[in-house]
């Protein structure tokens, strides 16, 4: 991944990516380098227990660390509590948020994301894999996340459910919502590392505006 790379344009364009198992993504050390999906577009990356897909960086094994580049981000049509209706992500990740709450974004499954979160300003930064305003058609379960130097998940509104997440090593939050989701999520493990780290998770409804709707009223389930 050299610098953003976007699938679809939130114009009418909607194609899927497929990325086969066993495949490995590498991002751009040098640069904000990240993988955008945007509204209407679909990811499917389907890989096998024994066999997944994985998010790294360009880094040689041994030499990688926590921010070497952005990581996944996934917008979708459903709603999110914002004004408007509508969100866009930081370093211009693109426009997420609708009014469809059963939105299909495609599939994660045995998944890896390692070594993301870049931090791009003191006041900026990406998170390792990003879920804005994802719906309840969009399948993710068995994703890793590790070593990332923001938030590991971060889930902005819509109605997305997943099962089977774990996140090692990061150095802030390791599961985070806002702005309306209202989803379910289980078997989840956050494994803080020694040196470094915030919240197991954070909770948010509308930092400017707590009672806007619809209110973030996730369930999860069997975490550790």
């Amino acid at each position: 991944l050299d610098g953003g790379v976007f699938i679809g344009d939130d114009a009418g364009s909607n194609p899927t990516l497929t990325i086969q198992a066993g495949t490995k993504v590498m991002g751009d050390s040098s640069s904000v380098s990240f993988l955008s999906v945007q509204r209407g577009a679909r990811i499917e990356a389907v890989g096998e227990p024994d066999n997944p897909i994985v998010f790294t960086s360009d880094k040689q094994p041994g030499f990688r660390d926590r921010g070497d580049w952005g990581g996944l981000v996934i917008n979708g049509n459903a709603p999110v509590n914002l004004d408007g209706g509508e969100g866009v992500g930081e370093v211009g990740t693109g426009t997420y948020g609708g009014a469809n709450t059963a939105d299909d974004s495609g599939t994660l499954q045995y998944v890896r994301v390692e070594f993301a979160g870049q931090q791009v300003s003191p006041d900026s930064g990406m998170n390792s894999v990003s879920l804005f305003a994802l719906g309840s058609g969009t399948t993710i379960d068995h994703l890793h996340v590790h070593m990332g130097d923001d938030d590991a998940v971060e889930i902005i509104g819509g109605t997305v459910t997943w099962k089977y997440i774990i996140t090692t090593g990061h150095s802030d939050d390791n599961l985070d919502w806002a702005n309306g989701w209202q989803g379910k999520g289980q078997f989840y493990v956050a494994q803080q590392h020694s040196d470094v780290g915030d919240q197991g998770i954070e909770a948010d409804n509308n930092g400017g505006n707590p009672e806007a709707e619809p209110f973030s009223d996730p369930m999860l389930s069997n975490v550790t």
